[in-house]
């Protein structure tokens, strides 16, 4: 893939807690490159665990699937995720 444009990300913990717990991944598929947050949900136990683990997973179903239309694409790879 050529890439002609330069990327970065962040987040915050914020103001009321003391732990982050979101998760970002980026990832190049056949497809193209894919760019995906997560929120932990802070507060909840294992945010951090369940924000890694749907970043993982979405990665994980887009290095095997070829697509037509991204939308649908998005769509079963939340539902894989999930």
């Amino acid at each position: 893939m050529d890439k002609n444009f330069q990327f970065g990300s962040l987040t915050d913990v914020g103001l009321v807690r003391k732990v982050n717990e979101d998760f970002i991944g980026n990832f190049e598929t056949v497809n193209g490159e894919i760019f995906v947050l997560c929120d932990g949900l802070g507060g909840h136990i294992g945010g951090a665990n369940a924000s890694k683990i749907a970043v993982e997973s979405i990665n994980r179903f887009f290095q095997y699937q070829v697509y037509a239309y991204p939308k649908d694409a998005l769509q079963q790879a939340l539902v894989y995720a999930n």
